[in-house]
C-alpha cells in the first residue's frame, strides 16, 4: 500500500512541474507577443502633399492670424495633405538646427495626421537605433479656455493598445513636441473653434456674432 501511495505522489509531483512549465511559457510567450506589438509600427495613415501644399498653407495661416489680429470672423479649411506636408517642412527644418545625436538616442523622425470626421489620428515615428518607433492617439481636438487640446479616446504604441490611463499620459509626451513650435502653438490657441471633416480641418478665427 506504501508503494501505490508513494508512485501515485511521483505522478503528482510530474503533474505539477508539468504545469508550472507550461505557465511559465505561457507567460514567456505572452510577454513575447507584447513586445513584438509594441516592437511593429503602426502606419501612417494620412496622406502628405507636396511642398507647395506646405505653402499653401502658410498663406492660410498668414490669413488666419491676421483675421485673429483684427477680430474678424474667418474659417480656413485646411486639407489633410497640406497639413502633413508643413509639419515635414517643420520637423526638418527642427532636424537642421539640432546638433548631431548619439545612435541610440530617440530621435522623432515624422509627425502624421489622419483626418476623419470628428476626430483626429496623431502618429509619431521614432527612431531608436536600429529600431522604428511609432507612437499614436486617436482624439477630438478642441478649444476652451483659451487652450487648443485633445480629448483623447484611445492611443496605442506600435499595434499595442493602452489604457486610458496611458493614452492621456502619451497625450502629454506629444504635447511637448507642439510646444517646440511657440509660434503655431499660439495660434491654435487663440482660435474660436474647430471640426475635423474627411481629410480636411476647419479653423474658425472668431465666431460669426448674431
Amino acid at each position: 500500500m506504501s508503494s501505490l501511495m508513494h508512485g501515485g505522489g511521483g505522478r503528482s509531483f510530474h503533474v505539477l512541474g508539468f504545469v508550472r512549465g507550461a505557465v511559465r511559457v505561457a507567460l514567456f510567450l505572452g510577454l513575447l507577443g507584447l513586445v513584438l506589438l509594441l516592437l511593429w509600427p503602426a502606419a501612417l495613415a494620412g496622406k502628405r502633399g507636396k511642398d507647395e501644399d506646405a505653402l499653401a498653407l502658410v498663406a492660410q495661416r498668414q490669413t488666419l492670424a491676421r483675421a485673429i489680429q483684427f477680430k474678424r470672423a474667418v474659417t480656413v479649411e485646411v486639407s489633410e495633405p497640406a497639413l502633413n506636408a508643413y509639419l515635414a517642412v517643420m520637423l526638418k527644418a527642427a532636424h537642421a538646427r539640432e546638433e548631431a545625436v548619439a545612435a541610440w538616442m530617440m530621435r522623432l523622425d515624422d509627425l502624421n495626421l489622419a483626418l476623419q470626421p470628428g476626430v483626429v489620428t496623431v502618429t509619431t515615428l521614432a527612431h531608436w537605433g536600429p529600431l522604428d518607433i511609432t507612437w499614436e492617439l486617436t482624439g477630438v481636438p478642441k478649444v476652451a479656455d483659451g487652450h487648443f487640446a485633445l480629448d483623447v479616446k484611445s492611443g496605442r504604441i506600435g499595434h499595442l493598445g493602452l489604457p486610458q490611463a496611458g493614452a492621456e499620459w502619451m497625450a502629454t509626451r506629444m504635447a511637448v513636441v507642439l510646444n517646440r513650435w511657440s509660434a503655431d502653438r499660439e495660434l491654435l490657441d487663440q482660435l474660436a473653434g474647430v471640426s475635423v471633416t474627411q481629410n480636411a480641418v476647419s479653423l474658425v478665427s472668431r465666431l460669426a456674432q448674431p
